[in-house]
């Protein structure tokens, strides 16, 4: 009979908890996220210095990101939950690293453009502004401020893509060396799936949002993220 170590080990391995994994690439995203709304704040003069209510915008933006992260990475903790063995996990792993990577870069490249959006259209990227916006870009030659922003944003993404990509791997690697029981991994996994499931109950209903708005001049731009903002343009043009 092997050692008893030997066999905890082995029973460990068959299921794999990935909760670390992808809480770290939401949180990683809520930071993003949360600098791109300080930023903007500091940015826009008229929430700034006039009289725009600051602590109420900013807990909107904060659960309206917590909320659109939460819809987000909900298919890859139900994935965690449904199949917690590391055979059937590991022959997905690529997917799930292609998913956690897309959404994170989208986010923050969203984000990154946001202020070209802002200044043109006084407005977050939507559908309908996807083709002015190409019109304007292809209006050569830019101005040179627009060239080194251009060339800034595509060296950080690269930076940010290897970053992930390392990062993702590490994460992978630290959940297959530290196995769980069955039993445990579920309870973890269904533990960290209900943290994504309650900030859905607390969704801002549409009319206290468009109070909101409508009494704060610019706060739709630090409230609502550029993913958000796009995907309910286009689910609105879906719906035309």
């Amino acid at each position: 009979m092997a050692p008893w170590h030997l066999n905890r080990t082995a029973s460990s391995s068959e299921t794999l908890f990935l909760a670390p994994v992808w809480l770290t690439f939401a949180l990683i995203n809520l930071v993003a996220l949360t600098l791109a709304r300080l930023t903007f704040t500091i940015w826009d003069s008229r929430l700034l210095f006039g009289e725009a209510d600051l602590p109420t915008i900013s807990f909107y933006g904060l659960t309206i990101d917590i909320i659109t992260l939460s819809v987000l990475f909900l298919p890859v903790a139900v994935l965690d939950v449904v199949c917690p063995f590391s055979k059937t996990i590991r022959q997905l792993k690529p997917l799930i690293k292609f998913y956690l990577m897309v959404i994170t870069l989208l986010n923050i490249s969203g984000e990154m453009i946001t202020p070209f959006f802002i200044s043109h259209f006084d407005h977050r990227p939507t559908a309908a502004l996807l083709g002015p916006a190409l019109n304007v870009i292809s209006q050569w030659p830019l101005k040179q401020h627009q060239y080194k922003y251009i060339i800034l944003m595509v060296l950080c993404m690269t930076v940010i893509r290897y970053f992930l990509s390392f990062l993702f791997n590490a994460l992978w690697q630290s959940a297959e060396n530290h196995g769980f029981s069955l039993t445990r991994a579920k309870a973890m996994s269904l533990g960290a799936l209900m943290c994504l499931i309650a900030p859905l109950w607390y969704l801002p209903s549409a009319s206290s949002i468009e109070h909101l708005f409508d009494h704060n001049l610019g706060a739709e731009t630090v409230v609502v993220n550029a993913v958000l903002s796009l995907a309910q343009s286009w689910s609105l043009a879906g719906h035309q």
